[in-house]
């Protein structure tokens, strides 16, 4: 109990901290792989165009009006929640991913990044959630969108490697 305690800590700590450092140096918008500053979401790639540069843009309000599902979970670092938004296939097909597409980089605005398999969509079914507990996520409680695996029901999703696939701030995609 005290080591997991231990782990959502550090991980909360490292994630704040080069969110800081974002935010101070501004690495965030000099990155090539950068949050657009035009839009909530973009997803380039192996996608259709809605775009001068050749990927699909969402504003917040396209997310908002994709079909929302409800997901019960803990994460590593929240409680047991209903988590609410479109499944991230939906959002995928309303980008018109390619069916030979097999990876997506998910980029955050702290900077992270993770390359996650085109086949935990099926899989794992997670949700681009903008919702908690009936309360609009924002950047300061892991938003404006959340990737949210249903953790409670695939043990595998609490070690870290499944911990590391929850992506929060999630500002662009790279599908491959």
């Amino acid at each position: 109990m005290k080591c997991d305690l231990l782990r959502r800590c550090i991980a909360g700590v490292i994630r704040f901290a080069s969110f800081g450092l974002v935010v101070a140096y501004g690495v965030a918008h000099s990155a090539p792989n950068a949050c657009p500053t035009d839009a909530a979401l973009e997803i380039s790639g192996l996608v259709k165009s809605n775009s001068t540069r050749g990927s699909y843009l969402f504003s917040e309000s396209d997310l908002l009006a994709l079909k929302a599902v409800r997901l019960v979970t803990a994460t590593a670092w929240t409680p047991r929640s209903e988590f609410a938004g479109p499944e991230l296939s939906t959002v995928l097909a309303a980008a018109g991913v390619s069916d030979k597409a097999t990876e997506m980089r998910f980029y955050a605005i702290d900077a992270y990044e993770i390359t996650i398999p085109i086949s935990d969509l099926t899989k794992y079914k997670p949700v681009m959630a903008h919702t908690q507990n009936g309360r609009r996520l924002e950047i300061a409680t892991r938003g404006p969108f959340f990737l949210v695996y249903p953790r409670d029901q695939y043990p595998e999703l609490t070690k870290i490697n499944g911990q590391a696939q929850f992506v929060w701030m999630v500002c662009k995609i790279v599908v491959r």
